[in-house]
């Protein structure tokens, strides 16, 4: 029985968590006494052991697999998914789209079917029906490398990817801003302690968040040069059901050393052995549930921008070493990047960018 016990601007409210007959984790809902609350649990105990405690199924459309003119995305879409070289949350990702997104409107259209006006016209439905850019840049790529995949297969009609070439309209999203270091410092304030030398450590490393979880003791490298860290492996999140994978290499596939300072060396040897970070019960940390129950409250207390997430910290630490001095090979460097331009475009949009370029170009002749 779990019964999370929250504070608000009503007062004290108490939220029952427990796990169903489908082994998932569920809300029974939120209460404003510890008895009503515990009663709930009682009787949803009663409905899990009587396994009526589970929703109906929803209402899934039927697709046709297979139509004069060959396979349809429907009866192709999970045969790809299944082989397509991508890791477990990857693939989850796009599932997700693939439902939400693909199905609904492509998926009784055979693959021979979609041709470029028929992917353009998906798309410009999606703009016109006001899907963010990132959306439609998202579905883009799941249909783009399912149509790859076909087009590269024999016995599927498909000559060419129709998708490759197809612009997205719309603007750029602007640039996302970064916190100053004396915002980070509020923040760290307002974090609950367990988490503070992992925010310390991204922010301090420019690491990924699924990097830093994936730090175990062995990762930890002190020698006469210096202190480092050893970025060779990412802790894999899937959530339906939740689970974690340890994974050999980072997103690039390759490994690099990040150094550290001593001091910060130190603290992260006097941890456990295993890995480095961890939920105060020993468990692994959800990037779902620490961005809900510790990261949100956080920001909010620290009067920061609510867009701020913990990624966010990995492009703070390279905004700062930018606006340091170093050179951006260096940060490349640091971050893992493919290219320059990668490391360009993530970069934050520096707050004196008008002043700098006033004082760059000096006087003018009149």
């Amino acid at each position: 029985m779990a019964i999370d016990v929250r504070q608000g601007k009503k007062g004290t409210s108490y939220r029952v968590t427990y796990r169903g007959s489908d082994r998932k984790q569920h809300s029974a809902g939120t209460f404003k006494s510890r008895k009503e609350a515990a009663r709930a649990y009682e009787q949803m105990m009663h409905k899990v052991a009587l396994k009526s405690d589970t929703p109906p199924p929803k209402t899934v459309t039927l697709h046709e697999d297979e139509t004069r003119r060959g396979v349809t995305l429907a009866g192709y879409y999970e045969t790809w998914l299944r082989d397509h070289p991508v890791g477990a949350h990857t693939k989850e990702c796009y599932l997700g789209i693939l439902r939400a997104a693909l199905l609904p409107e492509l998926g009784d259209t055979a693959l021979a079917d979609i041709d470029v006006p028929t992917v353009k016209d998906f798309l410009r439905k999606m703009e016109e029906a006001g899907c963010t850019n990132a959306s439609v840049a998202k579905t883009k790529t799941v249909l783009s490398a399912l149509m790859q995949t076909a087009s590269e297969t024999p016995d599927i009609p498909v000559a060419f990817n129709p998708v490759r070439g197809v612009r997205i309209g719309g603007t750029r999203p602007e640039r996302r801003t970064a916190i100053s270091k004396v915002e980070f410092a509020k923040l760290l304030a307002e974090l609950p302690e367990h988490y503070r030398l992992l925010a310390r450590t991204i922010a301090s490393t420019a690491i990924r968040q699924e990097e830093a979880t994936g730090l175990r003791d062995d990762d930890l490298l002190v020698t006469a040069d210096g202190c480092w860290l050893l970025i060779r492996n990412v802790l894999v999140e899937t959530r339906y059901p939740l689970d974690f994978n340890l994974r050999a290499g980072t997103k690039n596939g390759s490994a690099r050393k990040v150094k550290i300072t001593p001091a910060l060396a130190q603290e992260l040897s006097a941890l456990d052995a295993g890995f480095m970070f961890l939920q105060p019960d020993g468990r692994h940390i959800s990037s779902d549930s620490f961005r809900k129950l510790v990261w949100r409250p956080a920001v909010k207390r620290a009067g920061l921008p609510t867009s701020l997430t913990p990624r966010d910290l990995r492009r703070c630490s390279a905004t700062w070493m930018k606006e340091g001095g170093a050179d951006t090979e260096v940060i490349r460097e640091r971050l893992g990047h493919s290219s320059i331009s990668v490391t360009d475009r993530y970069l934050a949009q520096p707050k004196d960018v008008g002043d700098a370029a006033l004082l760059a170009l000096g006087d003018i002749p009149a």
